[in-house]
């Protein structure tokens, strides 16, 4: 199993329309590891979107799929990981813009909303596109849109939390590629991420 092979996970509600992407992948060559939910009986979606998401932050995926009822929540849970760029698409315009523009590496689909032409026309796309020469940051951009998001975040975070006694301190460079270890969390002089 290379990078070349798509992880996919479903929870009960996009067991059908995940069938038939493995079956429309399977038809295009494209290599496909299923980590479940093998069947249509109700389980929980983070215990199948965990070890997709696990397996494109940990570099042993390049690409991964998700779907449960809308999409949401596993896209939801997909990107608190560390290097995930999970996109929940309703269009094979999304789809394509997602990578394009983007760089998606996860694509969250809903099994109860979305038709399955459309599904498959988004996962060709999804799978045939790279990222347009005009945005593969040459100039460092998506760095810098990178710590403008984690700014943003911490000062959220620090207007909410402030009045509650916690501090946030957000310390790194502006060319730091890893910026998540960089925000400070303080409570009552003692620090944490």
């Amino acid at each position: 199993m290379g990078l070349e092979t798509i992880w996919i996970g479903n929870d009960h509600g996009g067991y059908e329309l995940k069938v038939k992407i493995v079956e429309h992948l399977a038809a295009k060559g494209i290599d496909v590891h299923d980590v479940g939910s093998g069947s249509d009986k109700i389980v929980r979606y983070p215990y199948y979107a965990a070890p997709v998401a696990g397996a494109v932050s940990r570099g042993e995926a390049a690409r991964g799929i998700l779907i449960c009822s809308t999409g949401i929540g596993m896209s939801i849970l997909a990107n608190k990981f560390r290097g995930v760029r999970a996109s929940v698409c309703t269009s094979t315009y999304l789809a394509k813009m997602t990578r394009a523009h983007n760089d998606s590496n996860i694509l969250c689909l809903g099994g109860k909303t979305t038709g399955l032409d459309e599904a498959l026309d988004m996962i060709t796309f999804w799978c045939r596109y790279i990222m347009d020469k005009e945005f593969a940051d040459p100039e460092g951009w998506q760095l810098q849109n990178t710590l403008t998001v984690a700014r943003l975040i911490a000062m959220s975070a620090r207007q909410r939390q402030e009045s509650r006694g916690v501090h946030y301190r957000v310390d790194f460079p502006d060319t730091s590629p890893d910026w998540q270890r960089h925000i400070v969390v303080s409570k009552g002089g003692e620090e944490w991420l």
